[in-house]
């Protein structure tokens, strides 16, 4: 077992705050926020980027976006330090979803587009949902030629992905072009969605059978979307060969047999519309249980999450306050090291000052002496040379 606030401990944290995002947020947050709190003590940079992305993936699941992009764009510029790719590739991603939601599509494209530049490791499907981020964005900002240009590096990159991503995407650029009644281009991609989804097993994406038959009536073509709901009813008939035992799979059911009950009531068939209708309501009160519970859960994350940001902000104000002491020791260091280097540096002019002085009193000497002995040897000198002349010599 980890040590407490060792690296090990703080790693162990932060996979399982990854781990259980979905199923247990909550506990994942409490993880995260451990691990920020054992990274701040031990200055682990990587331990505190890792964490503030988990809390940023947190806040974006309860669509707390705003606060996701806050603790994203902490983790951007720890991981370009730290030249980790993959946590800051994955920052990048959130950030331009996050910045979507909100609308803000310059920025969002912004963020897009980074992830693509420095995107080395993320599968297929991640890069494709991304490019659906900027085809919502391009069309929200009426840049249609850009979005055709991602549309079809986006079909070009679907024939690597399975089945259910494919889907996906088709649906997603489907809704897309319906909502800026783009007929053909809706049409295209919602067709290539039903056509995927009826040879997929599993639960069906409906929202792809909706839109087409939304479309279909709106263009007043009442056989063809008539047609859609009898493939719609097709699939999920076919859906409910399985037994509903597992409490997992009640909602995904009761949504389905609704789902079921409208379609027929859309056909005109009622006797089979309130059959499905009656399916719907003898699942309903444990699936209004469900939602009750899954409601008393995402409002007890959501005061976790208000609570966890009081601790967060109180660790990085605790960190700030021990940065500042160290700034100040190290500005008073800083301050006593100049002052001795002055006084030191005073000292030795004095000291040159006086050295000069002395040599040149020295010389000062020397030239008195010189002065003083230059006349007396000339004297010598003649009284020399008179002599030699009295001698003849």
């Amino acid at each position: 077992m980890a040590r407490p606030n060792s690296s090990e401990k703080l790693f162990e944290l932060i996979n399982f705050s990854n781990r259980n995002a979905i199923s247990n947020p909550i506990q994942a947050l409490n993880a995260a926020s451990n691990a920020l709190e054992i990274s701040f003590k031990l200055k682990n940079k990587r331990g505190e980027a890792y964490a503030y992305s988990s809390l940023g993936t947190l806040n974006y699941n309860s669509q707390n976006f705003s606060k996701a992009i806050e603790y994203f764009e902490k983790a951007v510029p720890l991981f370009v330090n730290l030249k980790d790719k993959k946590g800051e590739v994955y920052a990048l991603k959130y950030l331009g979803f996050a910045h979507e939601k909100q609308k803000n599509f310059a920025k969002a494209i912004e963020y897009y587009d980074s992830y693509e530049q420095k995107n080395r490791s993320e599968p297929p499907s991640e890069v494709a949902k991304v490019k659906v981020g900027k085809v919502r964005s391009y069309e929200s900002t009426n840049q249609q030629a850009k979005s055709k240009k991602e549309v079809a590096e986006i079909e070009d990159a679907l024939n690597t992905l399975p089945s259910a991503d494919k889907i996906e995407i088709y649906s997603e650029l489907g809704e897309i072009y319906l909502s800026k009644t783009d007929d053909a281009m809706s049409e295209k991609f919602l067709s290539k969605a039903l056509e995927l989804d009826q040879y997929t097993q599993g639960a069906s994406n409906t929202s792809a059978y909706d839109n087409l038959s939304e479309l279909y009536r709106k263009k007043n073509q009442k056989v063809k979307a008539d047609e859609i709901d009898e493939k719609k009813i097709a699939k999920l008939q076919h859906g409910f060969s399985d037994t509903v035992s597992l409490q997992s799979g009640l909602d995904i059911k009761g949504e389905e047999w609704k789902e079921l009950s409208l379609a027929y009531e859309r056909r005109g068939a009622y006797q089979e519309a309130l059959h499905a209708y009656k399916n719907y309501m003898q699942l309903y009160d444990t699936l209004k249980l469900q939602q009750i519970a899954d409601s008393v859960e995402r409002n007890n994350l959501i005061a976790n999450l208000s609570n966890n940001e009081y601790r967060i902000k109180a660790l990085e104000q605790s960190r700030e306050n021990q940065a500042k002491v160290i700034r100040f020791q190290r500005s008073i260091s800083l301050i006593l090291a100049i002052g001795l280097l002055v006084v030191f540096a005073g000292l030795y002019f004095l000291w040159r000052i006086s050295k000069q002085k002395e040599i040149s009193n020295l010389k000062l000497r020397f030239q008195s002496l010189s002065n003083r002995m230059n006349p007396h040897f000339i004297y010598n000198s003649l009284n020399s040379v008179n002599l030699f002349i009295a001698k003849n010599q």
